[in-house]
């Protein structure tokens, strides 16, 4: 602070008994800019001090300076001083003696009792100003250094009260727990949230040893980690189990560090955070992941791992067996009682499995559906099979009951043993094949894969054959040849029936007994249907002379889009109606009536005729005939193979002519072989003829010198796709199982 600022305000009290002295006194000070207070005894200048410590403010009155003379007559001025110095009020206050004795005892006492200074009379003016101006300038600049140090000082105390009234907030509020551990591991502070969060008393955790709170799996481990943090200095994440006030194991996320306290002692400062909820969700989703949401069995996942295990632990055959297994009628269960009550079915056969197989079963698992797939310990045929036994009878024998309602189930199993060389796939696609064997032999029942077994390589071979027929729709590998309906009283081709031929890559071509069983196993026949209509519209186009019977079969007759599709593609290549024939066997006819009455009026309507195949081979009713919308009975071929040789037969052939031929109908008999056969139909009157003795099933190329050359008509637009509309896909059937 500038001199002259202190000067100006500064006070002095001068006393002194003398009072010239002391009129001079104030009028110097007075000059050189002081206020002076004077006081002619010790016990005036006491009241004086005290009142002006009592009313001291910032602005207010103060005494910056006391200048005494040491021979006061009521009281020395070294008392004086010393009862100054006994009040810390006053203590503060700087005192100049001023004295007529110069000895350097005197002046040596003053000092030593904390005068400032020690002026002898007779002074200098000038000297005595500057002496004083200085000390008033010292204490000025003591008490700024007390004052700057006051404020530094409540500064950094309120510094330090923000910062620990944040961090109470902050670990108050937070959810990671904040502990202080001393070198030997004990707690010396928990933060306040361990109360909630681990319903564990900050005070009751104090002092206690923080490994203890560990897992025991754990708590070894986590010792060494902590106490390589204290040694090495290095922050540390580890993840632990804690256990919280009700004895239940959180999981905890712990961050440690070193923390050097103000005594110079290093501690260990540890922030977990509690993740007990996501280590809980971790592991549901791993459960998920691997489990059956419905049934709480193995999922395929699983099971998959489940057996890549195995496979790896035994690469050259293991004592176990896939099971196979598949509710029999479940469709029902769904359709009578709803999903719900079949979702509890599933779950209650689940529960059954678990039990019947017990120890048996290293995992039962689920695979979708009414599928669940296990893998049991089975050491040949004969265990596997009993086993598998065993499990169709209990559950026969023993309803399951879901909502009040006794449901009796049964089950088909197909059961592989890990043999040596096979592979996963293999095992899994054998145990698949046994259980269609099961399925087609009757169901609730147990078939176990042999290699030498007719029926099972039937299965496979069907299987095979899935995907062969999808290739031969992709890639055309499929053929209409031409088989001769012989007219018997002209011996001339009427017309021809159109049969499916399937040329594979090498060339072979094989007939329909090799793929339409797994045609209609897997749903393929009204994709086939639609490819031959195509294929044989096309070459109806190229001949005109080219009458043709078309076969269609069940699932296409039931097939909603199968007439729009057969009527565009009328419109798409101009062939007329009427040189078409669809046949439909008399088993179908008769099991879905309504759907094949439907289509065959459709398409009678648009000029097309119809004929009722295999008839007599169904039903063999011939008061349905009456009613049947066909143009044409093709009479089956067990009745006319010995007609020759067999009076019956004859005799029921005969009546069977005769009726379809008083109901307007034409005959058609079907395995003509001989000439002795096709003698005995010209005298019953059949209409036409048809079999390997009058003319053998022939590629179109091989037909074409019966047809003659005639000039190719352009068609109006392309012939539609088997999915060429919307309306076509809607009816159009799908595989239910993938093979």
């Amino acid at each position: 602070m500038p001199s002259e600022e202190i000067t100006r305000k500064a006070t002095i009290l001068v006393v002194d008994d003398e009072h010239e002295l002391r009129k001079l006194l104030v009028k110097l000070l007075e000059t050189e800019g002081f206020n002076v207070i004077p006081a002619a005894q010790a016990t005036d200048a006491l009241e004086v001090l005290e009142r002006s410590v009592a009313q001291e403010t910032p602005d207010g009155p103060r005494i910056d300076l006391a200048l005494l003379d040491v021979a006061l007559p009521d009281m020395n001025g070294m008392t004086l001083f010393a009862k100054m110095q006994q009040d810390e009020r006053l203590r503060q206050i700087p005192v100049v003696f001023l004295t007529g004795d110069s000895e350097y005892q005197q002046k040596a006492r003053a000092f030593e009792a904390g005068a400032v200074d020690y002026i002898t009379k007779p002074f200098q003016k000038r000297d005595l100003a500057l002496r004083i101006r200085a000390h008033v300038r010292e204490r000025w600049h003591r008490e700024s250094e007390r004052r700057n140090a006051e404020t530094l000082t409540t500064r950094v105390q309120m510094s330090l009260n923000e910062a620990e009234q944040r961090f109470s907030a902050v670990v108050r509020n937070s959810f990671h727990l904040v502990c202080e551990l001393n070198p030997e591991l004990n707690i010396v502070y928990a933060s306040p949230n361990h109360c909630e969060i681990l319903s564990q008393s900050p005070d009751h955790l104090t002092g206690a040893c923080w490994p203890a709170f560990v897992h025991p799996s754990e708590r070894d481990e986590v010792i060494r980690s902590l106490m390589d943090i204290l040694h090495t200095g290095t922050e540390k994440r580890i993840l632990i189990q804690f256990q919280d006030g009700a004895s239940h194991w959180r999981w905890l996320d712990v961050c440690g560090s070193v923390l050097n306290t103000g005594s110079g002692a290093q501690h260990l400062l540890l922030v977990s955070r509690d993740i007990t909820h996501a280590k809980e969700t971790e592991r549901y989703l791993q459960h998920l992941a691997l489990h059956d949401s419905l049934t709480g069995l193995a999922n395929r996942q699983r099971f998959t791992n489940e057996l890549e295990t195995i496979f790896s632990q035994h690469p050259g055959g293991a004592p176990y067996a896939v099971v196979y297994i598949d509710v029999d009628n479940f469709k029902l269960i769904n359709d009578r009682h709803g999903h719900f009550i079949g979702d509890q079915v599933l779950r209650a056969v689940g529960e059954f499995l678990k039990r019947a197989f017990g120890d048996e079963a290293a995992v039962i698992s689920r695979f979708g559906g009414d599928e669940f797939c296990i893998i049991i310990r089975a050491k040949d045929y004969d265990s596997a099979n009993a086993l598998g036994e065993r499990i169709c009878g209990l559950i026969s024998r023993n309803p399951i009951l879901s909502s009040g309602v006794r449901h009796r189930i049964t089950l088909s199993i197909g059961i592989a043993l890990m043999e040596a060389s096979l592979s996963l796939k293999e095992v899994l696609s054998r145990a698949n094949t046994a259980l269609h064997v099961a399925k087609s032999s009757g169901k609730n029942r147990c078939c176990v894969y042999r290699s030498d077994s007719s029926e099972l390589l039937r299965i496979r071979k069907s299987a095979e054959w899935f995907q062969r027929l999808h290739e031969g729709l992709d890639e055309s590998r499929f053929e209409a040849w031409y088989q001769p309906l012989v007219d018997l009283q002209t011996n001339e081709p009427a017309h021809y029936e159109a049969l499916i031929r399937f040329r594979d890559e090498d060339g072979h071509v094989h007939s329909p007994a090799a793929f339409l069983s797994a045609a209609e196993r897997y749903s393929l026949m009204p994709q086939l249907d639609r490819y031959m209509i195509r294929r044989i519209f096309a070459d109806m186009v190229n001949f005109p002379r080219l009458d043709v019977s078309i076969n269609l079969s069940g699932s296409s007759v039931t097939d909603p889009g199968m007439a729009a599709y057969i009527m565009q593609c009328f419109d798409a290549s101009g062939v007329a109606p009427s040189r078409v024939i669809f046949e439909i066997t008399e088993t179908v006819f008769m099991t879905n009536l309504a759907q094949a009455r439907s289509i065959v009026e459709q398409l009678q309507g648009l000029g097309c005729r119809f004929a009722l195949d295999d008839f007599g081979a169904g039903f063999s009713s011939l008061n349905y005939l009456r009613n049947l919308p066909v143009n044409v009975v093709k009479i089956d071929g067990s009745f006319i193979r010995e007609i020759d040789s067999d009076p019956v037969s004859l005799a029921l052939l005969k009546s069977i002519n005769e009726i379809v031929h008083l109901l307007g109908k034409k005959t058609v008999a079907e395995w003509i072989e001989n000439e002795a056969t096709l003698r005995i139909l010209k005298e019953i009157g059949c209409d036409y003829g048809q079999g390997f003795y009058s003319g053998k099933p022939l590629p179109l190329k091989k037909v074409i010198p019966m047809l003659g050359r005639e000039p190719v008509r352009e068609t109006a637009k392309p012939l539609p796709h088997a999915n060429a509309s919307a309306e076509q896909k809607k009816g159009r059937p799908r595989p239910t199982r993938n093979a």
